[in-house]
């Protein structure tokens, strides 16, 4: 599959858009430090701040949220990358790492828009209207690792899936990059190109059906060789992380003693069942979770996705047998993206059901399974009265819009409070 390039314009309109609201905000809420980088630099920043800074530190056992004393918190990639920056630039980390955040943000909206060239104008157009309004969307800027893994994750993606590079030894090297990048920013690096090599090695082993050669004609596909790069790169990022703590440290598990210890991070599955059995409402009606606005959001944002999940699930399951009984490989492999998202989801959630017992402790975590939603979506997908009925399409237009202004109004409260320092999860 060739993926259609698009324009200029098309490329960077997303980051484009977000660059402007974004500095028209600061610009205006902080017109006495504005245009200061590091107003962008807060909260986990800090963590970034000190790796950068000084490398990784910690005693045994590691400190309760003490950051310039025990920082192994946080994987590499992002702290390395604002550390080259500062030396680049001449700057000190709490500049640099904003404007490696900014970078990526670039790299993010051309991966998107070249996993969504081929689809209509209109279909494009809503597909970005969601990515900028979502209510964590700012953190692309800001000084935390979520523009580098989204960037890692969509530009590998597009990578794999574009059939143009599949001769080429630099854009091998490139998925290679970017693999080890993805796993050496977050542990769940490896989600994405694990559910694109199974998907690749089913398809070439199903089509293949009859054929001489078996497993190793399999492993020698190109979309699976491709896949299985990606997925080394991942897995060598963050064994690369563990590797270092235990020669560093004699631990090398020390990254989940730390976040055991400083964010009660626990996954477990059965908690977030029990959780969503017995919290069957917004956690705004919870007068713990009342104090915390962005907490009560991004519970509705991570009950929707999961209902939403259920849906893609069955239509994706139906699309992507078909494709695989018509040799269509593009639709397989985007519906492989959509399953990863959902189970990216699940991780993630899973992962958070820390000390407050609620759902949505943090509006960022779902922020790659919206994006992987976002580029993975089939029109077909779309409910037929919806696709067939004008008047239905005029209402379903007219609801996405009031919702994303809505989710766009607590993304702009959110900036700000985040700027002041004030806590958003």
């Amino acid at each position: 599959m060739t993926v259609r390039r698009p324009r200029a314009l098309a490329t960077f309109g997303f980051f484009l858009v977000l660059l402007a609201w974004i500095a028209t905000k600061v610009a205006y809420s902080f017109r006495g430090e504005f245009p200061e980088i590091s107003l962008l630099c807060k909260w986990d920043c800090g963590w970034y701040e000190s790796i950068a800074r000084q490398g990784y530190l910690s005693p045994i056992p590691p400190l309760f949220q003490d950051s310039e004393h025990s920082n192994v918190a946080f994987f590499p990639a992002y702290p390395l990358l604002g550390r080259l920056a500062a030396l680049l630039l001449g700057v000190p980390p709490v500049r640099s790492l904003p404007v490696v955040s900014i970078v990526f943000a670039v790299l993010v909206s051309a991966a998107i828009a070249r996993l969504i060239a081929s689809e209509s104008r209109a279909s494009r157009l809503v597909r970005l209207a969601i990515l900028v309004a979502y209510p964590a969307t700012f953190y692309l800027f800001v000084s935390y690792s979520e523009s580098v893994y989204l960037a890692a994750m969509l530009a590998g993606a597009s990578l794999f899936l574009d059939g143009a590079e599949k001769r080429s030894g630099v854009g091998f090297a490139m998925l290679g990059a970017f693999g080890v990048v993805l796993g050496a920013t977050r542990l769940t690096g490896f989600v994405i190109p694990f559910f694109l090599l199974a998907a690749a090695a089913l398809f070439a082993w199903v089509r293949r059906h009859g054929r001489r050669g078996g497993a190793l004609s399999v492993a020698r596909e190109e979309f699976t060789a491709r896949a299985a790069l990606f997925l080394g790169g991942a897995a060598a990022g963050s064994l690369a992380f563990f590797a270092f703590c235990a020669l560093r440290f004699g631990h090398w598990n020390l990254y989940f003693w730390q976040v055991s210890l400083g964010w009660y991070k626990e996954f477990s599955p059965a908690k977030a069942w029990v959780l969503l059995t017995t919290h069957p409402f917004p956690p705004s009606l919870d007068y713990q979770l009342l104090q915390v606005q962005s907490r009560s959001l991004s519970w509705m944002v991570i009950a929707t996705l999961t209902g939403f999940s259920v849906y893609i699930a069955i239509r994706a399951f139906f699309t992507a047998k078909r494709a695989l009984t018509e040799g269509d490989r593009s639709n397989f492999l985007r519906c492989a993206l959509a399953y990863a998202a959902i189970v990216h989801l699940f991780i993630v959630v899973c992962g958070d059901v820390g000390p407050w017992d609620a759902w949505g402790n943090g509006l960022r975590y779902p922020m790659p399974t919206v994006f992987l939603f976002a580029v993975a979506w089939r029109d077909e997908w779309t409910p037929t009265f919806i696709r067939e009925n004008r008047v239905a399409r005029f209402v379903a237009y007219v609801a996405l819009a009031v919702v994303l202004a809505f989710l766009f109004r607590n993304q702009v409260g959110y900036l700000d409070r985040f700027i002041r320092n004030e806590w958003v999860s």
